[in-house]
């Protein structure tokens, strides 16, 4: 077998058909048996970054078992660096690893390839335990919520009160720490809330959709104000991750033509602004009033008007139309109360 041929399968199998031997040789390094266990997961996290240093020219199980070796002699250098070091220094280079890991939160570049990433799963009411959060955030990269950001949880009952709370506490804790988030499905077979079960087939798809975009933006939100926290300023949030699609709503990035030429400014915001069988869709799209007041966000109303998040939100402009008949007027499914007044443009 070369590096050719050997894949992250053949690697696991001899992993495990020789980790007796391998935690074995690491404890004779180690003289302990929970450093040596540490020191055999090392060895196969670097041995699965570098399958492309593998030659061929010995057997994996030798390949793997000098891995094995430098990672005890590594860890055991690192142990007793430990111990000579005083504790005022430790806990110096601990504050500066956890300031670096909070300016790579919301990292712009995706993670290298030759780093791979471990992820736990923390409910909210496990975050006032001690051991359970250091654990956590000096062993993970990132973090799952339980069901704090399932539907049941954010949205208990049929009504426009959305429950961020506990899903929100979990992402402060992740930042604290520098770690990353990482949301489970907006929608599931399970943790349904059981006013959806109980809906008409004809409204489960609008319910749907008004829980993902909710959520959806709420989070957004959250990223964005974490980072000004952090000193990041609008342009180069902006060409983050989280600021794609900032402001990308009903006619604004967006333009629907039906199967008849009509045009509308999306698909769920049946306003017609002309034909293109007869005029041109850029000068509708660029010219028509329709278009411009909704690209224009000081013709908000309500709250959407004077939320500080109308550039880069502006809600959903067909909620709005569908609810009040006024396209113009605040999405009605938004939880978010602005705490500031937008300044807006004179």
């Amino acid at each position: 077998m070369n590096s050719q041929t050997m894949t992250l399968d053949a690697l696991d199998v001899c992993a495990v058909e020789h980790r007796s031997h391998f935690l074995a040789t690491a404890r004779r390094v180690l003289g302990d048996a929970a450093a040596a266990q540490d020191a055999v997961q090392d060895a196969m996290l670097s041995a699965a970054r570098n399958l492309h240093r593998f030659r061929g020219d010995s057997q994996l199980s030798t390949w793997l078992g000098r891995i094995v070796i430098n990672a005890a002699l590594t860890r055991r250098r690192s142990l007793r660096r430990r111990r000579e070091e005083s504790l005022d220094s430790l806990l110096e280079k601990e504050a500066a690893g956890e300031s670096r890991r909070r300016r790579t939160f919301f990292a712009s570049a995706a993670p290298s390839q030759e780093r791979l990433l471990l992820g736990g799963e923390i409910t909210a009411n496990l975050l006032s335990n001690p051991t359970v959060t250091n654990l956590a955030g000096t062993t993970f990269d990132m973090i799952t919520p339980g069901n704090e950001m399932k539907w049941d949880t954010t949205q208990p009952a049929n009504n426009n009160n959305f429950n961020f709370g506990p899903g929100d506490q979990i992402v402060t804790f992740a930042q604290s720490k520098g770690m990353r988030i990482r949301g489970h499905n907006l929608v599931w077979h399970s943790q349904l809330p059981g006013w959806v079960s109980s809906l008409p087939s004809n409204q489960v798809q609008g319910a749907m959709e008004a829980h993902i975009t909710t959520e959806a933006t709420h989070y957004r939100r959250v990223a964005t104000k974490l980072l000004h926290r952090e000193g990041v300023d609008d342009a180069t949030i902006a060409s983050m991750p989280v600021g794609r699609g900032f402001g990308v709503r009903d006619g604004n990035g967006i333009i629907f033509v039906s199967h008849k030429g009509e045009v509308n400014p999306s698909g769920f915001l049946p306003v017609d602004v002309g034909n293109v069988r007869t005029e041109s869709i850029v000068d509708l799209y660029r010219n028509h009033p329709v278009f411009t007041s909704l690209r224009d966000v000081d013709s908000f109303k309500g709250r959407c008007g004077s939320c500080q998040f109308a550039a880069t939100c502006g809600g959903s402009r067909a909620r709005a139309y569908a609810w009040t008949g006024d396209y113009l007027e605040s999405d009605p499914l938004c939880p978010y109360v602005p705490h500031e007044n937008r300044v807006r443009e004179s």
